[in-house]
C-alpha cells in the first residue's frame, strides 16, 4: 500500500500521544504494581497457546528440519566459527535464513490454515539455511580451525552441578550460553557450601574465553576457603 508508511507513522504519534507507551528503563524505575499481575502460562499470538503453535501440521513437518540444522551448526562449527571474526558474514547469514525459517506465518494454528506461499517461504529459508551451513564448514576446513581446546580444570565436564544437572561441554557452548554458564558459576561461588566449586568453574570459562581469543576479559582473583 502506498499510503502504509503514513498510515503507520500517524498511528504511532497517535499512541504515543495517549501516553501507554514506556521503554524497558523507564518501566523499571516506576513503582511496584500494588497486585499481583497474571499471565496466564502458555499464551501465545493470537488468542491462542504456545502449544498449539508448536502442534500444528507444519510446525511437525518444519520444526525437525531447523533442529537438525541448529544441532549440525552446533556440533561442527559453532565453537570456531562464533570466536572468530573472519566467520562472521558467514555465521549472520546462516542464522538470518535459520531465523527467517522459524517465522510463525509458516505455522498458522487452527482453525486457519497457512498459505502456500508461507509454506514455500519458510522451505526456501530452510534451504538458504543449509547452503550457508554448508559453506560455512567448507570455510572451517578450509582455514583448518578444528577447535583444539585448551585443558579445562580436572573433572569439569564429568561432574554433575550441585543441583545433579551435567555441566556441558565448554567448548561447544555459543557466546549467550557461556555467559550463561559464568552466572551460574558465579551463584556457586556465592555460596560457601559451593563455594570451590563455583570458583573451578569461572576459571574454566574464562580458560575456554582465552582458548576462543578473547584479549580484553581478565578472570576475576578467586580465593577460595
Amino acid at each position: 500500500m502506498p499510503e502504509a508508511a503514513d498510515r503507520l507513522e500517524a498511528m504511532v504519534n497517535a499512541v504515543t500521544e495517549l501516553g501507554p507507551m514506556v521503554t524497558f528503563r523507564d518501566a523499571c524505575q516506576e513503582e511496584p504494581v500494588g497486585e499481583p499481575f497474571f499471565v496466564e502460562d502458555g499464551m501465545a499470538w493470537h488468542r491462542t497457546y504456545a502449544e498449539v503453535w508448536a502442534g500444528t501440521p507444519e510446525a511437525k513437518r518444519f520444526d525437525p528440519q531447523l533442529d537438525l540444522i541448529r544441532n549440525d551448526y552446533r556440533e561442527n562449527v559453532q565453537a570456531v566459527a562464533e570466536g572468530d571474526a573472519r566467520y562472521k558474514p558467514l555465521v549472520e547469514r546462516f542464522w538470518f535464513h535459520l531465523t527467517n525459517a522459524a517465522n510463525s506465518d509458516g505455522r498458522w494454528p487452527p482453525p486457519r490454515k497457512t498459505s502456500p506461499y508461507h509454506r514455500e517461504w519458510v522451505e526456501k529459508e530452510i534451504a538458504r539455511a543449509r547452503e550457508a551451513l554448508d559453506a560455512l564448514k567448507r570455510a572451517v576446513r578450509a582455514e583448518g580451525a578444528a577447535p583444539v581446546p585448551l585443558p579445562i580444570a580436572s573433572g569439569l565436564a564429568a561432574e554433575p552441578r550441585a543441583d545433579g544437572s551435567p555441566v556441558p561441554d565448554l567448548t561447544r557452548l555459543n557466546w549467550k550460553e557461556l555467559q550463561d554458564e559464568l552466572y551460574k558459576a558465579h551463584e556457586l561461588k556465592d555460596r560457601p557450601e559451593t563455594c570451590v566449586e563455583g570458583a573451578r568453574r569461572i576459571r574454566a570459562i574464562f580458560t575456554e574465553y582465552a582458548r576462543r581469543g578473547v584479549k580484553r576479559v581478565a578472570p576475576p582473583v578467586i580465593r577460595e576457603p
